[in-house]
């Protein structure tokens, strides 16, 4: 008997997985840079609220990647 090839293998699957990841992560720092940038314009140019949007951003980020890693990695309802 042949074995039915798991669809969850496939390579594109993987190539669109790590750009989702890469994508993800770029765009969370990005969003906490401007973020904390704008507020530290607004506090007089305190360059401590860029830093901390930068943290804030690859927190989300890291948290982003895990749920979308659980849902590549989740079985499927079938």
């Amino acid at each position: 008997m042949k074995k039915k090839p798991d669809s969850n293998s496939s390579p594109w699957r993987a190539i669109s997985l790590v750009s989702l990841i890469g994508a993800d992560l770029v765009v969370c720092l990005l969003i906490g840079f401007y973020l904390g940038r704008y507020v530290s314009d607004l506090m007089n140019g305190q360059p401590i609220f860029i830093a901390a949007g930068v943290i804030l951003g690859l927190a989300a980020g890291i948290l982003s990647i895990v749920y979308i890693l659980k849902r590549f990695t989740e079985e499927p309802n079938g």
